[in-house]
């Protein structure tokens, strides 16, 4: 093939693929026995670009070259390996292009008067989203020559410059149009959908002998469907008086919610008491039609919205009450916040669990608790969370950290983010407080989860929290040792970010539960216009200051240690004990958690949560009464009343921990349409446009929203003339 056609077919790919990556199908066969001798061969595009454009250029001498329109992420071609693309496609046949809205992108004339076209989108989408439009654009035009059949996702479109050879003159493949322009997904939006019965293919159909069992999807998928509460509609009876349809509608949308594949989803709901079709005898293709429509219906609403959406809690996880109030004695923490709202219109709990974080940092390496499992030392873990700058986050931060600074220069832990880095600087402060401090801990979570040089951080970071004797990591060059590292985690963040990057292995690690957690919303209420300091806030900063001065004084004695054969100082500790009421009282409170997550239905979640929160509430208790009373021959009393101060304070935490744990995995557009459910709980009757109005949300997004609440059965849609109301399901 002539050099300057070969150029043309390496600027057609270049066109519609741009840099994205992918396997590129390319089919080929013999005009004269083309089912026989039918062939496909694979390029990763683009590694391999130039293999590829050699193995068309030689097949094309002979033979009809065609190629895959969607690129797969394995050298197979089928539906379930497609990538998510920017590419529309039709095969026109007869429908001239000039007849077709929108103009496509490129027009190949695959042979005299018939063409295919090609659109290019301004984003990638979902394979199914893209499949959708194809679709309709064959139906639309179908009236018009266009093949209804030409819009799947493994669609083969021939290759311009390449000879057809189904004709004797093997007319040559070539492009008519080609335009710059990327369009945008809202012209496809307003074709006209198209839904038959033809969609489900029967060949797809899962074999029931391949699918796991019911019991082993459920196990596996427990956390995620019981969140949702799919076991307590699936398990329910149903008579004649119910609507069939809409409970098991609901329970394949929160099957495909929750991560369940279709197969999984097909194996679950066949046995399901709700299944209409097994009721009436009719064939296990109806189910597998309403699974895929499902499924397509929430790849619409994920072109919208960045993610499927999980299912919303239908039973909450609460904190048990573990303060009685009998307790109204001022501590430091009191103390710090009231000096804090003074100072900054920050939300009064970010102040009040930065002070508890001030508070470890200044006498966590000089005090320990001995207790049944071991020795305890009172390093807290805390993050600040909230949902925009109006919160005030890195402030509230910032003010404790720069107090901080004033009292042990070296205390706030330089890092790379690397572990390396981290252990790196732990083991020049054997026995001493290091905090990892970091003001975006998104990002952070973010790069966790995708950088493998950091997978093992969750696991080294718990390991530290519990101040082991001794941590050795084996480096390319050296061993770093680390001994007994008084470690501190001080984080803060956009919430919503923040719940989208962690998930529920989060949580079960331990790694999660070890956090205190303060959470915001912005209000405008609480803003105050900056001006200058105020004496009276001076004052009182210094007096706070000089506090934690005298404490961390009183606490500071030194001892010497021998480490790898050399003599050094490390601070000295102060024993801690606790009088028989305070164990008392401490005890029935970790056994209220314990029996409060044992028996709820997210146990495996709660368990370890609460069981945190209690050791965080014990540590806490320590620091409160290392700041009441002076040490006497080493050692602190622990007073009951000390245990009620401290749990006042994770009584209010807690609740914001609760939500962080029952949110976990949920992206923003999931939590916003938790705000529009509750929104309309909270306005019964609301009209849709109301709601859109507050949300500010196009008609495609309402649509998609409201229909995927309606779908879950969380609310009904009440339609009167034009206008629609909107009511919550109890």
């Amino acid at each position: 093939m002539p050099t300057a056609q070969t150029s043309l077919i390496e600027k057609f790919f270049d066109f519609l693929y741009e840099n994205q990556e992918g396997y590129i199908c390319i089919a080929t066969s013999d005009a004269k026995m083309p089912k026989e001798t039918f062939k496909q061969a694979f390029f990763k595009w683009p590694i391999q670009h130039a293999e590829m454009i050699q193995f068309v250029e030689a097949s094309a001498l002979r033979r009809n070259v065609w190629f895959g329109v969607n690129l797969l992420d394995r050298p197979e071609r089928k539906k379930q390996f497609c990538l998510p693309t920017n590419l529309v496609w039709a095969d026109l046949d007869e429908c001239h292009p000039s007849k077709v809205e929108p103009t496509p992108s490129i027009t190949i004339e695959s042979s005299p008067n018939r063409f295919q076209a090609i659109w290019r989108l301004n984003e990638i989408h979902p394979p199914e989203i893209v499949e959708n439009f194809s679709k309709r654009i064959a139906y639309k035009y179908h009236t018009y020559g266009a093949d209804p059949s030409g819009w799947d996702l493994t669609q083969l479109l021939r290759i311009p410059f390449t000879m057809n050879f189904k004709y004797e003159e093997a007319p040559e493949v070539v492009v008519t149009e080609a335009l710059d322009d990327k369009l945008g997904v809202e012209l496809f939006q307003t074709l006209p959908e198209t839904e038959t019965d033809t969609d489900i293919d029967i060949a797809e159909l899962p074999n029931l002998e391949e699918l796991p069992t019911v019991e082993a999807i459920l196990g596996k998928h427990t956390l995620a469907l019981g969140r949702a509460g799919f076991f307590v509609t699936y398990e329910a009876d149903l008579d004649m008086k119910d609507d069939w349809s809409r409970v098991m509608w609901k329970l394949i949308n929160i099957c495909l919610e929750s991560n369940l594949t279709p197969e999984e989803t097909f194996a679950v709901m066949l046995p399901a008491k709700c299944n209409k079709y097994a009721r009436d005898g009719r064939p296990d293709s109806f189910l597998w039609r309403d699974i895929k429509k499902a499924g397509a219906a929430q790849n619409r609403l994920a072109g919208i919205t960045s993610g499927l959406v999980l299912g919303t809690p239908s039973m909450p996880l609460t904190l048990p009450n573990i303060y009685d109030g009998r307790s109204n004695s001022e501590t430091f923490i009191d103390e710090y916040r009231q000096w804090g709202t003074l100072a900054t219109d920050a939300i009064p709990e970010y102040h009040e669990i930065a002070a508890a974080i001030l508070l470890s940092a200044v006498l966590a390496e000089n005090i320990k608790l001995g207790t049944s499992y071991g020795e305890v030392v009172p390093n807290l873990w805390a993050l600040i969370l909230g949902d925009s700058t109006l919160t005030r986050k890195t402030t509230a931060m910032r003010m404790a950290m720069d107090m901080l600074h004033e009292l042990d220069d070296e205390a706030i832990l330089a890092t790379d983010g690397s572990a390396e880095g981290l252990l790196t600087g732990l083991s020049n402060r054997p026995g001493r407080v290091s905090i990892y401090f970091r003001d975006e801990v998104a990002g952070f979570f973010r790069s966790i989860n995708k950088k493998d040089y950091l997978a093992g951080m969750p696991d080294l970071l718990t390991q530290l929290y519990d101040v082991p004797p001794t941590i050795s990591r084996i480096l390319r060059k050296e061993t770093i040792r680390i001994s007994k590292p008084v470690f501190i985690f001080f984080g803060g963040g956009i919430k919503d970010r923040v719940y989208q990057e962690v998930s529920e292995e989060y949580i079960l690690s331990g790694f999660l539960p070890r956090f205190l957690v303060v959470t915001g919303d912005a209000d405008v209420t609480r803003i105050r216009t900056t001006g200058p300091p105020t004496t009276a806030i001076e004052r009182e900063r210094k007096r706070i200051a000089t506090l934690l001065a005298d404490i961390k004084e009183q606490y500071s004695r030194r001892a010497t240690m021998v480490i790898a054969g050399q003599t050094i100082d490390v601070p000295a500790k102060t024993d801690a004990f606790l009088t028989t009421e305070a164990w008392e009282h401490y005890g029935a409170i970790e056994m209220k958690m314990a029996q409060a997550a044992s028996e709820s239905p997210y146990s495996a979640l709660a368990l370890p949560t609460f069981e945190r929160l209690s050791r965080s509430l014990l540590k806490l208790a320590v620091l409160l009464c290392a700041v009441r009373e002076e040490p006497k021959a080493n050692t602190i009393q622990v007073e009951k009343t000390d245990v009620i101060a401290a749990s006042r304070f994770i009584q209010n935490w807690g609740k914001h921990t609760v939500d962080l744990v029952m949110n976990s995995g949920t992206s923003i557009v999931q939590r916003q349409i938790q705000r529009i459910l509750g929104t309309i709980r909270k306005n019964p009757g609301v009209n849709r446009s109301r709601v859109m109005q507050w949300y500010h949300l196009s008609k495609r997004e309402a649509d998609e929203i409201f229909n995927t609440l309606e779908d879950r059965g969380e609310i009904r849609i009440l339609r009167k003339g034009r206008g629609q109301q909107l009511w919550a399901e109890e």
